[in-house]
């Protein structure tokens, strides 16, 4: 079911964020310059200190919730799901600069930002998949709960991790982005 929904969300025909989960996203720039059309690439190269990732996604989930005791059981209330992304990307550092060069800076931003946003969509995954399992856990107690809990929550990050590492064995890191395609994820 998860991948089904992995290749839902990758090809644009649902959202699994829902209101449980309060999401911040940021950006941070490098400055690249480049004076033809031909020197794009390996201006971004250069200023991002890699060839393979000109472009990065980070992001980090924290929950917050507090116990509630019935019956013999114990349950989270009132839990909330934040996820942080953050992008670094590349900037075009002269706003005068070539219209050529800024078409072309402006495709290679484009193709960049589709597959950073692919690994997004993972982290908004494991944020609702995190949702959903604290709307679901119960322990005998609080304390078996909030073990059991921590232990869900770390598989839950890394499946997704895994998750975003295929990801860009499958794309090639962004180079074969146009021909990610759902049957890529199946077994």
């Amino acid at each position: 079911m998860k991948l089904i929904m992995l290749l839902l969300v990758f090809a644009g025909l649902t959202s699994r964020v829902n209101g449980e989960v309060i999401e911040d996203v940021d950006f941070q720039y490098y400055q690249i310059s480049a004076r033809t059309p031909g020197e794009v690439s390996s201006a971004i190269g250069k200023a991002s200190g890699s060839v393979l990732w000109t472009g990065f996604t980070r992001w980090k989930i924290d929950r917050w919730y507090g116990f509630k005791e019935s019956g013999g059981e114990c349950s989270p209330q009132s839990a909330k799901v934040y996820l942080s992304i953050r992008y670094k990307m590349p900037k075009l550092f002269r706003a005068y600069t070539d219209p050529a060069v800024k078409r072309t800076f402006d495709r290679y931003y484009k193709s960049l930002m589709k597959h950073e946003e692919g690994h997004a969509d993972v982290a908004r995954m494991a944020a609702v998949d995190i949702d959903q399992m604290l709307t679901e856990i119960s322990a005998d107690d609080c304390t078996s709960l909030k073990r059991l809990e921590n232990q869900k929550f770390q598989e839950i990050i890394r499946e997704h991790r895994l998750l975003g590492k295929r990801y860009d064995l499958i794309t090639n890191h962004g180079r074969n982005q146009d021909r990610f395609h759902r049957g890529m994820f199946e077994k």
